[in-house]
């Protein structure tokens, strides 16, 4: 049963993804309730609401629903953790997407669509903050692409992750890279599904924050550092860095949109020293508990943002310090040095992790390590090398 007085945080997720699952194992130590909502029910997705949230709610049961409808209804929700991913499958206009319009902190309208990357990108555009040149693919495109040069990024407009994306070189890549990204968008996607934007090449650089209601309560810039195998996907680590460009850049783009809570932002630094902003996660992100380690805790002030805690500590942060981002890091070794010389160190983590999240975290990430352990196995190696960005 939901209880009456604790205060409330909203998981909309169905991928088992470890940052929320690190962020719900603190709230709930904090005494924050943790509900997850998933779009359409399955019992996989119920035993990792079991492990790691306080209770599962499912948008396709008539009894959930009014479920998540009354616990709204109570003032008591105090923020949304929102898996992109999710979005794609909840319908504008259905019974579930109403409800959980009401839940956001910001204006409905304005926090789905930090969801969809091209109006993000044309919202900062036009408030003068710096992102890739892009172009909408519908109707007669070629103009457009012709000005933005080759090669193109052909992006999902919602997705995460490092998913959905594609390289085109040219125009018959570039058709083949639509088709593939198109094929089986769902009722949540806007159309057209995707758009193209310039390949820009060069340091990757985050602006990871927890922001309030008068501006930024905390902040850390940090270098990413990528995979080869998949340079558009989540960091393997992070290098704290002091950045007055991205920091800048970074305030006014939080400020544009209007974000709230957890905030990461992923620039590129173009040759020319220029930042561009070229992802937008208003949410928790991969590298936050190892942002941790370099001293500035945003897990420690998301949880002073809520209420739930008292203002944590100021520290200064170790810059330069190489950190291991854990799950991608694990995907990546495992992929090269196989279970055996990877379970050691993975293992030792994880007893960490069980101190500091509990239990039942510790269990449930070992669970998402089996099965991506499982599915590589299953898939093959990785894919050849593409340019890196980082």
């Amino acid at each position: 049963m939901l209880r009456r007085t604790r205060p409330v945080v909203l998981f909309v997720d169905a991928w088992w993804w470890g940052c929320f699952l690190e962020l719900a194992g603190l709230l709930r130590g904090a005494g924050v309730r943790t509900v997850c909502v998933v779009p359409q029910s399955r019992p996989s997705r119920f035993l990792s609401g079991w492990l790691c949230y306080g209770t599962t709610l499912s948008l396709d049961r008539a009894r959930s629903l009014r479920r998540l409808e009354r616990l709204v209804r109570s003032g008591r929700v105090l923020d949304v953790q929102l898996n992109e991913l999710c979005v794609r499958s909840i319908a504008p206009g259905s019974p579930g997407r109403a409800v959980l319009d009401t839940a956001f902190p910001l204006p409905a309208g304005s926090r789905w669509q930090l969801a969809d990357k091209l109006t993000v990108s044309s919202r900062l555009a036009a408030a003068g903050v710096f992102v890739p040149p892009f172009a909408r693919l519908e109707g007669d495109y070629d103009d457009a692409v012709a000005a933005l040069g080759w090669p193109l990024l052909v992006k999902r407009r919602i997705s995460c992750g490092g998913a959905g994306i594609r390289i085109a070189r040219d125009r018959e890549s570039l058709a083949a890279a639509i088709d593939s990204l198109s094929e089986g968008a769902g009722v949540g996607e806007p159309q057209p599904p995707v758009f193209a934007e310039r390949l820009l090449e060069g340091d990757v650089l985050q602006y990871n924050a927890v922001v309030g209601p008068d501006g930024v309560e905390q902040e850390l810039c940090a270098r990413g550092e990528k995979s080869a195998s998949n340079p558009f996907g989540p960091s393997l680590r992070c290098v704290p860095v002091d950045d007055p460009s991205v920091r800048a850049a970074g305030r006014k783009a939080v400020g544009v949109l209007g974000c709230t809570g957890l905030v990461q932002l992923e620039f590129i630094r173009a040759p020319g020293g220029t930042p561009y902003l070229t992802d937008v996660n208003p949410r928790s992100f991969g590298n936050i508990s190892a942002l941790a380690e370099a001293g500035v805790d945003l897990m420690a002030g998301y949880l002073h943002w809520l209420g739930a805690t008292g203002r944590p500590p100021v520290r200064p942060a170790r810059m330069d310090s190489r950190l291991d981002v854990f799950l991608p890091m694990v995907y990546e070794q495992l992929a090269s040095a196989g279970l055996l010389r990877t379970g050691r160190s993975w293992l030792r983590e994880l007893r960490r992790r069980r101190t500091v999240y509990g239990p039942r975290y510790a269990f449930a990430t070992a669970l998402i390590l089996a099965k991506g352990t499982l599915k590589g196995a299953w898939d093959g190696p990785p894919p050849p090398a593409r340019p890196s960005r980082a």
